[in-house]
């Protein structure tokens, strides 16, 4: 008995683990669609980075725990401060210093938000640890402007310091109607 309860416990503690590829890594996606519009893609830790933003004096565990006993309507403005806080942090500009025009980011609701700061709470109570696993939040936005965008300046907020940029213009291709092949090159 004593071996199938040191097994599971591995088993556990194993899927914990996780391969440095499902590792959430704070990244920023640039996808130029047409010459005057990009998409651009956030992918963050929520929780960590709402914590870096609403409560840096706190540790990631005091503030999770703190906030997964919020009402609503203080859990929003807190939330919602920490959100404008990293748009408003957000700065892109074209290769003339000209200021690019960035939609607002789409956040998770409310619900959504309380659940992962709920999780992270959970588990860092039962790991004892300030390290929750990560929160994987991807973010979207378009960035246009009246002019062509031949190349973009980034300014980034604190709290998204430690990200890396991923940008690319994709190249489309059909596929042949009567052979139904195509060729895709890289």
């Amino acid at each position: 008995m004593k071996q199938t309860a040191t097994g599971l416990m591995l088993m556990l503690a194993l899927q914990g683990v996780a391969s440095a590829h499902d590792m959430v890594s704070n990244r920023l996606s640039l996808v130029q669609r047409e010459t005057n519009h990009v998409t651009m893609t956030l992918v963050i830790d929520y929780v960590q980075t709402m914590q870096a933003v609403a409560a840096p004096k706190a540790s990631l565990k005091e503030f999770v725990i703190a906030c997964a006993g919020m009402p609503d309507g203080p859990l929003q403005r807190t939330l919602g401060q920490a959100q404008l806080n990293i748009e408003q942090g957000i700065v892109l500009r074209n290769t003339q210093n000209r200021l690019l025009r960035v939609t607002a980011l789409h956040w998770p609701s409310l619900a959504d938000a309380r659940k992962l700061l709920q999780q992270a709470a959970m588990a860092s109570i039962a790991m004892g640890s300030d390290k929750p696993e990560p929160a994987a939040l991807e973010l979207q936005a378009d960035v246009t402007s009246a002019q062509a965008i031949d190349g973009i300046q980034i300014q980034l907020p604190p709290a998204l310091a430690d990200l890396t940029v991923v940008s690319y213009k994709p190249v489309q291709t059909r596929i042949d109607a009567l052979s139904h092949k195509a060729t895709v090159r890289f």
